[in-house]
């Protein structure tokens, strides 16, 4: 239901530029199916990282889009780290510990 929501947005990119490059300084942002320099061009946050790693507590959070990372291929982590995987219809998140 909601990726049907999401299809039927009527998104205007200027639009979405506007609201979120004033909260830059709290996005982590990891590339997706359609990101591309112009994006990075517009943006105030890195947004072309095929991953990122948050270390929260000690524990290290990999998180990907999947379109290099997944489940057939999951990167090198050790015990207790988290895997977090976003798609277009779901996150998963698989804990080494």
């Amino acid at each position: 239901m909601v990726q049907e929501m999401t299809c039927r947005l009527n998104i205007i990119p200027k639009e979405v530029i506007a609201l979120l490059n004033p909260l830059s300084d709290r996005i982590l942002c990891v590339r997706g199916n359609c990101e591309a320099e112009v994006d990075q061009m517009v943006l105030d946050f890195p947004c072309l990282a095929d991953y990122i790693i948050i270390n929260v507590d000690g524990i290290n959070i990999f998180a990907t889009h999947g379109h290099i990372f997944g489940e057939a291929n999951p990167p090198k982590l050790h015990k207790g780290d988290i895997f977090a995987l976003w798609t277009h219809s779901c996150a998963k998140m698989r804990s080494l510990r």
